[in-house]
């Protein structure tokens, strides 16, 4: 399944539109079997994260076979509970049972296991539920006039850490990420000569850690809210061997006194959607960068029009992330401004930029290369530029 590109959904899509051309009693029970099918899925999924979470899939994945007791034996949980959760599985198609065995012997065939293993496997998008699960009633309280502002990012601390995690191995990428910096008219030969940049909500690290790697004469500085995220990203500089990075805990909506006018250049990915204060944000980068500095916001572009997606599952899991994740996170500060949603419009970001002074555009087009692909949900990236005249 490719992720990149959207190119998984595409048979979903033609199926949702296969029926512009039948009566209206064809199109009820195709409606209803499209929901059908959507909710074995969300029993599906629920069965897949609570066997990620307690070890199922990897302890199957370690044998060749076996069965629910040795099962249960090697990841110490009580076999009725695995019996059952096998019964899920097995029905779903996900584990596979060896014919005629008595017991029953259970596998996971070898094409399948690509998707359960590894760090952006699917099986570990289906772990990430976990943390949805645990705010549910909080979120849904939220949607209602007497309810909370928003959602405590210390109760979203499973999702937030699902996305640390992925950060958590850093590679030189330059190669992948030369074209995007060069959008920017004199970017690549500032960071040659030796410049002070700033990459705000940094996560990981990973992309200014490779630009450190890149350029040597320039310094570049890292800002979380979070000390948890800069630990990995500490970490990821350490094994790495870079020495001309720091990585600092700091509010992006009050950035130090002390560095007015410092940078030459400031990043941003998909950090305004996120903040609760993402004008704020946007007003303290103009004020750290230099003259004639430039800022990168990276960001999810549309035209905010839910009309234009309809049908449309490439939006689903980002509505999803939005919905449950980063509006009610936005909203919690009593401060907050109007959240931006994941699918921001670029028309709100420019216009966000030009309020702040700075003069703004969209550069290069489309970009994926700028990280990790499986943070597009199916969707466009955009480069917009600002410059501080």
């Amino acid at each position: 399944m490719d992720r990149k590109d959207g190119s998984n959904h595409k048979e979903t899509s033609e199926i949702w539109k296969q029926n512009e051309k039948q009566t209206d009693q064809e199109k009820s029970t195709a409606f209803g079997n499209m929901l059908e099918r959507s909710l074995n899925a969300t029993y599906l999924s629920m069965g897949l994260t609570l066997g990620g979470e307690l070890g199922l899939f990897d302890r199957i994945l370690e044998q060749d076979s076996l069965t629910c007791q040795e099962l249960a034996e090697k990841s110490q949980t009580k076999q009725c509970f695995v019996n059952e959760w096998l019964g899920l599985m097995v029905s779903s198609g996900i584990i596979d049972c060896i014919p005629d065995s008595d017991p029953e012997r259970y596998f996971i065939a070898d094409y399948k296991k690509s998707s359960l293993q590894g760090q952006y496997s699917w099986l570990a998008w289906a772990k990430e539920l976990s943390g949805y699960f645990k705010t549910y009633d909080t979120v849904s309280q939220c949607f209602k006039l007497s309810g909370p502002r928003g959602v405590d990012r210390n109760q979203l601390d499973a999702f937030y850490d699902f996305y640390e995690n992925m950060d958590k191995e850093s590679a030189d990428k330059w190669s992948e990420m030369k074209s995007t910096f060069a959008q920017i008219p004199g970017l690549i030969q500032n960071f040659e000569n030796g410049i002070e940049a700033l990459d705000v909500g940094c996560g990981g690290g990973n992309i200014f850690i490779s630009l450190a790697l890149q350029f040597p004469k320039s310094t570049f500085y890292g800002v979380e809210i979070s000390e948890k995220a800069l630990q990995v990203a500490r970490k990821n500089a350490e094994n790495c061997g870079v020495k001309n990075i720091k990585f600092i805990v700091a509010d992006a909506t009050n950035l130090p006194k002390e560095w007015t006018g410092k940078f030459k250049y400031v990043h941003t990915s998909h950090v305004h959607h996120d903040s609760s204060r993402p004008r704020k944000v946007t007003s303290e980068i103009f004020r750290v960068l230099a003259s004639k500095g430039s800022l990168s916001i990276f960001e999810n572009g549309t035209n905010g029009r839910h009309g234009d997606k309809s049908s449309d599952p490439n939006y689903l899991m980002g509505y999803f992330i939005s919905t449950f994740a980063c509006v009610p996170n936005a909203t919690y500060d009593e401060k907050a401004e109007e959240p931006l949603g994941v699918y921001v419009s670029k028309r709100t970001i420019i216009k966000m930029m030009e309020d702040c002074g700075f003069s703004a555009s969209v550069v290069g087009g489309e970009d994926k290369s700028i990280e990790s692909p499986v943070h597009n949900h199916g969707s466009t990236i955009l480069h917009y530029h600002g410059l501080k005249n």
